[in-house]
C-alpha cells in the first residue's frame, strides 16, 4: 500500500515506538472503505509481536492499524521468542517461522482469513504465518501489508 521510505518508516515510528495510537487509523484512511468492502466476511489474523513486547508497549500496533476496518481480529498466532528480525540477516530470518506457534483455542476451518502486517522484508514470517494457517483448513487466506522493503541492502 506505501512505499517504504523514511516518512513511513517515521509514522511507523510515531506510532510503534511512542505510543501515538491517535494515528493508527490514519494508515488505512485513504483505504479503508475499499478493503471494508473486499474483506467482508474475513476474519483478520495479524502477524504476531512478541507479547513482551505488546505488553510493554501497552498494544499491539498492527491490530490497532487493522481495527478500523471493523473485522473480527483473533491472535491465533504466538511468537514464542524474543527474536528480533531487524537484527538478522536474510539467511536467518528464513529461521522465524521456528519461533511461531498457533493458539488451539481458535479454528477457523472454511473460514475467510486476511493475514496483515506493517512492514515486509524478507517475507518469512508471513511465509511462516501462512503455513500455520493452511494446516487449519481456512476457506480463503488473502495477506495485506501496509509497505514492502524494496531493496534489503538498503536497510
Amino acid at each position: 500500500m506505501y512505499e517504504y521510505d523514511d516518512f513511513f518508516k517515521s509514522i511507523l515510528y510515531k506510532l510503534k515506538g511512542c505510543g501515538d495510537l491517535e494515528i493508527a487509523p490514519s494508515f488505512l484512511d485513504y483505504h479503508r472503505l475499499f478493503l471494508r468492502i473486499k474483506y467482508f466476511g474475513y476474519r483478520v489474523i495479524p502477524a504476531p509481536s512478541y507479547a513482551q513486547h505488546d505488553q510493554t508497549r501497552g498494544f499491539n500496533h498492527v491490530e490497532e492499524i487493522f481495527k478500523s476496518l471493523r473485522l473480527p481480529i483473533i491472535k491465533a498466532i504466538v511468537k514464542t521468542a524474543d527474536v528480533k528480525q531487524a537484527d538478522l540477516n536474510r539467511a536467518d530470518r528464513e529461521s522465524i517461522a521456528h519461533y511461531l506457534q498457533w493458539d488451539e483455542q481458535f479454528i477457523i476451518n472454511n473460514k475467510r482469513i486476511l493475514l496483515v502486517d506493517d512492514v515486509m522484508t524478507t517475507g518469512a514470517t508471513l511465509r511462516g504465518c501462512l503455513a500455520l494457517i493452511k494446516e487449519k483448513r481456512p476457506r480463503k487466506v488473502e495477506i495485506l501489508v501496509l509497505s514492502r522493503v524494496q531493496n534489503e541492502a538498503k536497510r
